[in-house]
């Protein structure tokens, strides 16, 4: 047998390797990652649609959801709970567009906010800052939303 008929199962059987380790390895790298996605809070992501930010908003059991409008038609999914003790009191959610552009909530616990709270990434902004009533409001904006881009001047502007 030649050299280079023996070389080509060799060749085979590394790129079925490469094929199953790569994709499970780029798998794990997200799942690790998870928490550092600079355009999550509450188990949304921006850029969601508004069915997807309620099916999959992470929140406390027994909370009402309310839904308005704008003026300039950015949709307002508001989420509230009555118990003080709840982790999440309130929540705002913007979708402009048919995207999720805006993630607002008062916290009790500012610690247990996922990731960063102090967010400049390229995607998104976001702070988080104490309250006189005892919780830290927590606001996520988009930067590409027109709409929001004087608040995304202000965080930016904010130590």
């Amino acid at each position: 047998m030649k050299p280079q008929a023996q070389l080509f199962p060799r060749l085979w059987v590394a790129a079925a390797a490469l094929a199953l380790v790569l994709p499970a390895g780029w798998a794990l790298v997200r799942v690790a990652a998870r928490d550092a996605d600079p355009t999550a809070a509450l188990g949304v992501r921006l850029g969601m649609t508004a069915s997807d930010v309620r099916a999959r908003a992470q929140l406390p059991e027994g909370g009402t959801w309310s839904t308005s409008t704008t003026e300039d038609g950015t949709l307002l999914l508001d989420w509230s709970h009555d118990d003080p003790t709840a982790f999440v009191r309130d929540a705002r959610f913007e979708v402009h567009e048919g995207a999720l552009v805006a993630v607002r909530a008062s916290v009790r616990d500012a610690s247990r906010l996922p990731g960063d709270r102090q967010i400049r990434s390229a995607e998104a902004v976001a702070d988080a800052r104490p309250h006189d009533d005892g919780t830290t409001r927590y606001r996520l904006v988009a930067r590409n939303c027109p709409v929001h881009a004087r608040e995304v001047a202000e965080i930016l502007a904010s130590p």
